[in-house]
């Protein structure tokens, strides 16, 4: 059996999310609690110079969209959001079942009339950290292959970052499986009876891959 190695990777800022799980999401929402009272409808000019940075989500998506309506129900004033879609990007069920994207041009208008800005045709380059705080102040963008936005680059202020565009392996879930050597490749490699190729692990749901090798 050949293993497929899990790269150690440094841990994302804390205030990058990417929603896979519940969990994950009520973890976000508990960081953007404590900054409601700067980023509601209600915030002075004072509260702003406090909390520098917009909430940015990325990628278009039913996830993302959902993920916009949250933010509002929680409080979080639209002009504090900025939302940036990747070129070639459209909803999933839409292309399965041979759509053209229709609700998307749908949300699209409703999202304007919101107040929120939206940034098309861009994908994720980089991050910058703050080594002190551990939080993400500013994410850089670039023009998504074969599209041509103005301007091609661009960077974002951030006081969230919102990542739908991706799917990542959580840190200690990464570390884990590293540490574990067990076969991983865009998910467990399991047979079926869930079994990996380390004995004393069984791995199943999303997580897991079914690999017919392991038989």
């Amino acid at each position: 059996m050949t293993f497929i190695s899990v790269h150690f990777r440094p841990p994302k800022p804390k205030n990058v999310f990417v929603i896979n799980t519940e969990v994950d999401a009520a973890l976000a929402l508990n960081f953007l609690r404590s900054f409601i009272p700067f980023v509601s409808n209600r915030e002075s000019f004072h509260d702003i110079l406090l909390c520098q940075g917009q909430i940015i989500v990325h990628g278009l998506c039913l996830e993302g969209y959902c993920c916009l309506r949250a933010l509002i129900e929680l409080g979080v004033s639209p002009h504090r959001i900025t939302f940036v879609t990747a070129g070639g990007d459209e909803m999933e069920w839409e292309a399965y079942h041979g759509y053209r994207c229709t609700s998307s041009n749908l949300m699209a208008e409703t999202i304007s009339q919101l107040g929120i800005q939206v940034l098309n045709n861009y994908d994720f380059r980089r991050w910058n950290m703050d080594p002190e705080s551990g939080l993400c102040n500013r994410v850089y963008f670039g023009a998504s292959e074969g599209y041509d936005p103005t301007p091609t680059k661009l960077s974002v202020p951030c006081l969230a970052y919102f990542s739908y565009s991706i799917r990542r392996v959580g840190d200690e879930i990464a570390t884990a499986i590293a540490s574990a050597f067990v076969p991983y490749n865009n998910g467990i490699l399991i047979n079926t009876l869930f079994e990996t190729d380390e004995p004393t692990i069984m791995a199943a749901g999303p997580c897991a891959i079914y690999d017919k090798k392991l038989i």
